[in-house]
């Protein structure tokens, strides 16, 4: 879907494959910049921002709560561990089924987002 998006705005086929390729690979453990490149980085830490609070006492508590204001997350954990959920038993050897063994879920539930 991010890659047709991509195509319909008029991007060109090589960054809608970047695009996609990028959000596929955020979900992968041990990503690296150098093996998987920079937007599937950053779109991970941005996960792990987002769903787990990783790294928000680097951010100022006022821009935390001016974001948080702006994009409420009402009902955004229940969806998320359902999609987590759906899909590792959708394909148990898959990535999320590996993040959910390691405790993803339970980082989410904990999460101070």
């Amino acid at each position: 879907m991010a890659a047709y998006c991509v195509r319909r705005g008029g991007g060109s086929q090589g960054a809608a494959d970047t695009v996609a390729d990028a959000i596929a690979i955020h979900a992968s453990p041990g990503v690296t910049v150098a093996q998987d490149g920079a937007l599937g980085c950053y779109i991970q830490a941005g996960a792990m921002l987002d769903l787990g609070g990783l790294r928000v006492w680097d951010l100022p508590g006022s821009y935390v709560d001016d974001v948080s204001l702006d994009h409420p997350r009402s009902g955004l954990q229940a969806e998320v561990l359902d999609l987590i959920k759906a899909e590792t038993q959708a394909v148990p050897d898959g990535r999320f089924a590996l993040l959910s063994r390691w405790g993803l879920p339970l980082a989410i539930r904990i999460s101070p987002m």
